[in-house]
Protein backbone atom coordinates (compact mmCIF):
# COMPACT_ATOMS: atom_id res chain seq x y z
CA UNK A 1 0.00 0.00 0.00
CA UNK A 2 2.87 2.35 0.67
CA UNK A 3 3.86 2.37 -3.01
CA UNK A 4 0.31 3.05 -4.18
CA UNK A 5 -0.17 5.80 -1.60
CA UNK A 6 3.05 7.50 -2.64
CA UNK A 7 2.18 7.29 -6.33
CA UNK A 8 -1.39 8.58 -5.95
CA UNK A 9 -0.12 11.42 -3.76
CA UNK A 10 2.51 12.22 -6.39
CA UNK A 11 -0.11 12.34 -9.15
CA UNK A 12 -2.01 14.92 -7.15
CA UNK A 13 0.91 17.05 -6.00
CA UNK A 14 1.26 20.67 -7.06
CA UNK A 15 4.71 20.12 -8.56
CA UNK A 16 3.71 17.18 -10.73
CA UNK A 17 6.23 16.67 -13.50
CA UNK A 18 4.74 14.57 -16.29
CA UNK A 19 8.24 13.57 -17.40
CA UNK A 20 8.53 11.41 -14.28
CA UNK A 21 5.05 9.92 -14.32
CA UNK A 22 5.88 6.82 -16.36
CA UNK A 23 8.95 5.89 -14.33
CA UNK A 24 7.10 6.29 -11.04
CA UNK A 25 4.11 4.33 -12.35
CA UNK A 26 6.36 1.47 -13.50
CA UNK A 27 8.08 1.42 -10.11
CA UNK A 28 4.76 1.25 -8.28
CA UNK A 29 3.27 -1.41 -10.58
CA UNK A 30 6.39 -3.57 -10.24
CA UNK A 31 6.11 -3.41 -6.45
CA UNK A 32 2.38 -4.26 -6.51
CA UNK A 33 2.93 -7.16 -8.94
CA UNK A 34 5.79 -8.65 -6.93
CA UNK A 35 3.77 -8.47 -3.73
CA UNK A 36 0.66 -9.92 -5.36
CA UNK A 37 2.49 -12.90 -6.81
CA UNK A 38 4.01 -13.76 -3.44
CA UNK A 39 0.58 -14.11 -1.80
CA UNK A 40 -1.88 -16.94 -1.41
CA UNK A 41 -5.15 -16.72 -3.31
CA UNK A 42 -7.10 -15.51 -0.25
CA UNK A 43 -4.52 -12.85 0.54
CA UNK A 44 -4.52 -11.67 -3.06
CA UNK A 45 -8.22 -10.94 -2.83
CA UNK A 46 -7.77 -9.20 0.52
CA UNK A 47 -4.93 -7.13 -0.95
CA UNK A 48 -7.18 -6.07 -3.83
CA UNK A 49 -9.86 -4.96 -1.38
CA UNK A 50 -7.41 -2.91 0.67
CA UNK A 51 -6.29 -1.15 -2.50
CA UNK A 52 -9.89 -0.48 -3.50
CA UNK A 53 -10.73 0.96 -0.07
CA UNK A 54 -7.78 3.30 -0.37
CA UNK A 55 -8.65 4.42 -3.90
CA UNK A 56 -12.29 5.13 -3.12
CA UNK A 57 -11.44 6.89 0.15
CA UNK A 58 -8.43 8.97 -0.82
CA UNK A 59 -8.38 9.61 -4.57
CA UNK A 60 -8.55 13.32 -5.24
CA UNK A 61 -9.00 15.95 -6.67
CA UNK A 62 -12.74 15.84 -7.04
CA UNK A 63 -12.46 15.46 -10.83
CA UNK A 64 -10.79 12.06 -10.39
CA UNK A 65 -13.45 10.93 -7.95
CA UNK A 66 -16.17 12.11 -10.35
CA UNK A 67 -14.53 10.15 -13.18
CA UNK A 68 -14.56 6.99 -11.07
CA UNK A 69 -18.23 7.43 -10.26
CA UNK A 70 -19.07 7.52 -13.98
CA UNK A 71 -16.23 5.36 -15.26
CA UNK A 72 -18.08 3.94 -18.30
CA UNK A 73 -18.46 7.47 -19.66
CA UNK A 74 -14.98 8.72 -18.82
CA UNK A 75 -13.15 10.12 -21.85
CA UNK A 76 -9.51 11.13 -21.32
CA UNK A 77 -8.54 14.56 -22.57
CA UNK A 78 -5.15 16.20 -23.02
CA UNK A 79 -6.70 19.39 -21.59
CA UNK A 80 -7.68 17.90 -18.26
CA UNK A 81 -5.60 17.76 -15.10
CA UNK A 82 -2.59 15.48 -15.63
CA UNK A 83 -3.07 13.90 -12.21
CA UNK A 84 -6.68 12.97 -12.96
CA UNK A 85 -5.89 11.39 -16.31
CA UNK A 86 -2.98 9.36 -15.00
CA UNK A 87 -4.89 8.28 -11.90
CA UNK A 88 -7.49 6.66 -14.16
CA UNK A 89 -4.81 5.09 -16.36
CA UNK A 90 -3.12 3.73 -13.24
CA UNK A 91 -6.37 2.07 -12.14
CA UNK A 92 -6.68 0.52 -15.61
CA UNK A 93 -3.18 -0.88 -15.10
CA UNK A 94 -4.10 -2.31 -11.70
CA UNK A 95 -7.12 -3.95 -13.30
CA UNK A 96 -4.95 -5.77 -15.83
CA UNK A 97 -2.65 -7.04 -13.06
CA UNK A 98 -5.44 -8.39 -10.86
CA UNK A 99 -7.17 -9.98 -13.86
CA UNK A 100 -3.98 -12.03 -14.35
CA UNK A 101 -4.70 -13.77 -11.03
CA UNK A 102 -8.43 -14.06 -11.82
CA UNK A 103 -9.55 -11.22 -9.58
CA UNK A 104 -12.25 -8.95 -10.99
CA UNK A 105 -11.76 -5.49 -9.47
CA UNK A 106 -15.31 -4.49 -10.37
CA UNK A 107 -16.76 -7.47 -8.49
CA UNK A 108 -14.61 -6.70 -5.46
CA UNK A 109 -15.47 -3.02 -5.63
CA UNK A 110 -19.22 -3.58 -5.75
CA UNK A 111 -19.03 -6.19 -2.99
CA UNK A 112 -17.46 -3.51 -0.77
CA UNK A 113 -20.44 -1.25 -1.42
CA UNK A 114 -18.83 0.98 -4.05
CA UNK A 115 -19.59 1.26 -7.74
CA UNK A 116 -17.64 -0.13 -10.67
CA UNK A 117 -14.08 1.13 -10.80
CA UNK A 118 -13.23 -0.07 -14.31
CA UNK A 119 -15.11 0.46 -17.57
CA UNK A 120 -16.20 -2.33 -19.84
CA UNK A 121 -13.35 -3.47 -22.06
CA UNK A 122 -10.76 -1.75 -19.88
CA UNK A 123 -8.03 -4.16 -21.02
CA UNK A 124 -8.33 -2.88 -24.57
CA UNK A 125 -8.62 0.69 -23.36
CA UNK A 126 -5.47 0.22 -21.33
CA UNK A 127 -3.55 -1.12 -24.34
CA UNK A 128 -4.71 1.82 -26.46
CA UNK A 129 -3.81 4.41 -23.85
CA UNK A 130 -0.40 2.83 -23.32
CA UNK A 131 0.31 3.01 -27.04
CA UNK A 132 -0.52 6.71 -27.12
CA UNK A 133 1.19 7.53 -23.83
CA UNK A 134 4.40 5.72 -24.70
CA UNK A 135 5.08 7.71 -27.83
CA UNK A 136 8.56 9.14 -27.53
CA UNK A 137 8.44 12.05 -25.13
CA UNK A 138 10.68 15.09 -25.42
CA UNK A 139 14.10 14.26 -23.97
CA UNK A 140 14.89 17.87 -23.12
CA UNK A 141 14.39 18.65 -19.46
CA UNK A 142 11.79 21.25 -18.54
CA UNK A 143 14.48 23.81 -17.72
CA UNK A 144 16.17 23.11 -21.08
CA UNK A 145 12.89 23.64 -22.94
CA UNK A 146 12.44 26.93 -21.10
CA UNK A 147 16.02 28.03 -21.87
CA UNK A 148 15.66 27.25 -25.59
CA UNK A 149 12.34 29.07 -26.00
CA UNK A 150 13.47 32.11 -24.00
CA UNK A 151 16.76 32.29 -25.93
CA UNK A 152 14.98 32.19 -29.28
CA UNK A 153 12.46 34.83 -28.20
CA UNK A 154 15.21 37.07 -26.86
CA UNK A 155 17.29 36.72 -30.04
CA UNK A 156 14.21 37.73 -32.06
CA UNK A 157 13.68 40.78 -29.86
CA UNK A 158 10.38 39.47 -28.54
CA UNK A 159 9.21 40.29 -25.00
CA UNK A 160 6.78 37.56 -23.97
CA UNK A 161 3.67 38.62 -22.10
CA UNK A 162 4.01 36.62 -18.87
CA UNK A 163 5.49 33.47 -17.33
CA UNK A 164 1.98 32.02 -17.14
CA UNK A 165 1.41 32.43 -20.86
CA UNK A 166 4.91 31.25 -21.73
CA UNK A 167 4.27 28.09 -19.68
CA UNK A 168 1.07 27.48 -21.63
CA UNK A 169 2.93 27.98 -24.91
CA UNK A 170 5.70 25.52 -23.96
CA UNK A 171 3.08 23.03 -22.73
CA UNK A 172 1.36 23.21 -26.13
CA UNK A 173 4.63 22.89 -28.01
CA UNK A 174 6.53 20.34 -25.92
CA UNK A 175 3.92 18.56 -23.79
CA UNK A 176 3.67 18.46 -20.02
CA UNK A 177 1.44 20.61 -17.87
CA UNK A 178 1.68 24.39 -17.84
CA UNK A 179 1.72 24.40 -14.03
CA UNK A 180 4.65 21.97 -13.93
CA UNK A 181 6.57 23.97 -16.53
CA UNK A 182 6.05 27.18 -14.60
CA UNK A 183 6.89 25.66 -11.20
CA UNK A 184 9.77 23.43 -12.28
CA UNK A 185 11.13 25.25 -15.32
CA UNK A 186 10.52 28.98 -15.05
CA UNK A 187 10.44 29.81 -11.34
CA UNK A 188 13.68 28.05 -10.27
CA UNK A 189 15.53 28.86 -13.51
CA UNK A 190 17.87 31.68 -12.48
CA UNK A 191 21.20 30.53 -13.93
CA UNK A 192 22.77 28.62 -16.77
CA UNK A 193 22.78 25.05 -15.48
CA UNK A 194 21.99 23.75 -18.96
CA UNK A 195 24.86 25.56 -20.68
CA UNK A 196 26.76 22.55 -22.02
CA UNK A 197 23.76 20.59 -23.26
CA UNK A 198 22.29 23.64 -25.01
CA UNK A 199 25.61 24.47 -26.66
CA UNK A 200 25.70 20.96 -28.07
CA UNK A 201 22.11 20.94 -29.30
CA UNK A 202 22.17 24.43 -30.81
CA UNK A 203 25.38 23.51 -32.63
CA UNK A 204 23.47 20.75 -34.44
CA UNK A 205 21.54 23.42 -36.33
CA UNK A 206 24.51 25.72 -36.84
CA UNK A 207 23.93 28.10 -33.94
CA UNK A 208 26.52 29.13 -31.39
CA UNK A 209 24.92 29.49 -27.98
CA UNK A 210 26.30 30.99 -24.79
CA UNK A 211 24.51 31.92 -21.56
CA UNK A 212 21.11 32.59 -22.99
CA UNK A 213 22.35 34.30 -26.11
CA UNK A 214 22.89 33.30 -29.70
CA UNK A 215 26.33 34.68 -30.45
CA UNK A 216 26.58 34.02 -34.16
CA UNK A 217 25.70 31.54 -36.84
CA UNK A 218 28.31 28.97 -37.78
CA UNK A 219 28.62 26.78 -40.82
CA UNK A 220 26.41 23.69 -40.73
CA UNK A 221 28.39 20.47 -40.45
Amino acid sequence: MENIRKYINYLNSLDLDEEEVYAKEDECIDAVTNKLLSMSENNQKAYCRVILEFIWSYVYPSDAYSALNDIDNYIPSEDENVGVRNTIYFIYHLGTIFSCVNIDMNNESTSLGYGKILPEGFNELYKNTQNSRRKKSPTAKTTEQVDVIRTLLKSAGVEYSSDVNLSKFISWLCGGSADSIRNNGLVPNTGYENEESLKEKFALIGIEYEKGKIKQRTNNL
